[in-house]
């Protein structure tokens, strides 16, 4: 799992939206594709001053196989944003993380209520099963404390056992009470996609939250970035109906925007299909 410079960008932005607070609980070790001075830099341009690091503080890459490079950790990453408490969880200590779970199964109740920020930057596709990590996810958090999902939706084929519809996030935390549900399309090119720029469509749910919005040029993969609120009352446990079939149900509209998406040198460019 790894977070290129476009995804520290994203991640940046939203903190100035809404700033992430400790604790932060990382869903996987991630790898920080980027060297201090290139994240420093690609915080900066959106905005927030990045936080100064003590001067012996250590901000290689917490993975492994990734110490040797020049590439800083996740840690580094969200101290740089402010925060000073974060963990990993990790299904195995084999990168590190410091708490050690299943997601496939209900979490510890220790765990319950713990977390300001929670970020599952690639990690939810390869969990079986979604509905108890997601209901994972929603009790491990505070009320107050947000969520932020970075998942392969499509063009992904076998990276995971899932490639994820932004209906997912939208109708679950809408269904549960959640605030501040938002989600863009985030679109990259297939080749080199940590030089080439990449680019954000809002999720507008009765523009896109229906069945296939967008046909995909070969050349484009896209994930989902989508961000969630718990309050005081929200839940973990309601099942969702996709908001989809509701509106339709109801006689709502259900027009979809269609396009072919192809990525030219420095831009996404749409056609209407």
């Amino acid at each position: 799992m790894g977070l290129p410079i476009p995804m520290l960008v994203m991640l940046a932005r939203q903190h100035m939206q809404r700033a992430f607070h400790d604790p932060v609980l990382i869903l996987g070790r991630q790898e920080v594709n980027g060297t201090l001075g290139q994240v420093v830099q690609a915080i900066a341009s959106t905005g927030v001053t990045p936080a100064q690091l003590p001067p012996d503080y250590d901000t290689r890459s917490l993975v492994p196989n990734r110490r040797h490079t020049n590439e800083i950790s996740d840690e580094a990453f969200f101290r740089l944003l402010g925060c000073g408490n974060i963990k990993a969880m990790d299904y195995s200590a084999y990168e590190g993380a410091e708490i050690i779970a299943d997601l496939n199964i209900p979490i510890d109740s220790e765990l319950e209520g713990r977390f300001a920020t929670i970020l599952d930057s690639g990690t939810l596709e390869h969990i079986f099963d979604v509905r108890t990590c997601m209901m994972n996810i929603a009790r491990m958090l505070k009320p107050g404390g947000q969520v932020v999902h970075i998942t392969p939706s499509n063009q992904y084929l076998n990276h995971g056992f899932i490639q994820v519809s932004p209906t997912l996030y939208d109708d679950y935390y809408t269904a549960n009470g959640f605030t501040n549900v938002e989600g863009m399309f985030l679109f990259h090119p297939r080749i080199d996609p940590y030089t080439r720029p990449w680019h954000a469509i809002p999720y507008i749910r009765e523009q896109h939250g229906g069945q296939q919005p967008f046909f995909l040029a070969d050349d484009l993969q896209l994930n989902v970035y989508f961000t969630a609120t718990k309050t005081d009352t929200s839940t973990a446990e309601v099942i969702p109906t996709q908001s989809f079939w509701t509106r339709m149900y109801s006689g709502s509209n259900t027009q979809q925007q269609r396009f072919i998406l192809r990525y030219t040198p420095d831009r996404l460019e749409a056609t209407p299909a």
